[in-house]
């Protein structure tokens, strides 16, 4: 973005965003609003951001490699915690995303719960957003992906230790129509 325009970070918990500052400074960055904490989501830019990245809180399942304990500790309640929460940052984060925006989905997940079939209700209940085609999404930015990284026709990205030698991720982005 060169330093134009305005980039939000929001985290509803504090420390998360700690480091941000430091980290924007010494990238030369000065177009970031960093907001911490409980803060209401902007409704003066409802419907006006151009790209919305959700960064959806999730039970972590894509990192086990590097915190194995990790899944001791997944409870069926948690989980559901986590469901409803993902369901809520997409409903605000949607109402953020301007007419031919895009709202982008990732998580650290490689359950269907948290990932695909999130996205699937979403949509059921919000006609104004479309899949962009993950082979696409993956050339704006990458080029062409490894034949292994994306199925042919899929609309998300999954990234795994076996096949991109990175934790798990799930990636998803919605193009809003009107």
């Amino acid at each position: 973005m060169q330093n134009r325009g305005q980039i939000y970070a929001l985290d509803a918990i504090p420390g998360r965003l700690k480091a941000m500052p430091e980290r924007v400074s010494r990238a030369g960055v000065h177009n970031i609003q960093i907001i911490a904490g409980a803060a209401p989501v902007l409704p003066e830019l409802k419907g006006r951001a151009h790209r919305v990245v959700l960064d959806a809180p999730c039970s972590g399942t894509g990192a086990w490699r590097r915190n194995p304990d990790a899944k001791w500790r997944l409870t069926p309640e948690a989980l559901t915690k986590h469901m409803a929460a993902q369901d809520s940052v997409l409903r605000q984060g949607a109402d953020l995303t301007a007419p031919g925006g895009r709202l982008i989905y990732i998580t650290c997940s490689l359950l269907a719960c948290e990932n695909s079939e999130r996205i699937a209700a979403f949509l059921r209940d919000d006609a104004r957003f479309t899949p962009i085609p993950a082979a696409a999404l993956w050339a704006e930015g990458a080029g062409t992906p490894p034949p292994d990284f994306i199925a042919p026709g899929a609309t998300d990205i999954v990234l795994t230790p076996l096949r991109s030698g990175t934790d798990g991720f799930y990636i998803c982005a919605l193009e809003r129509r009107t």
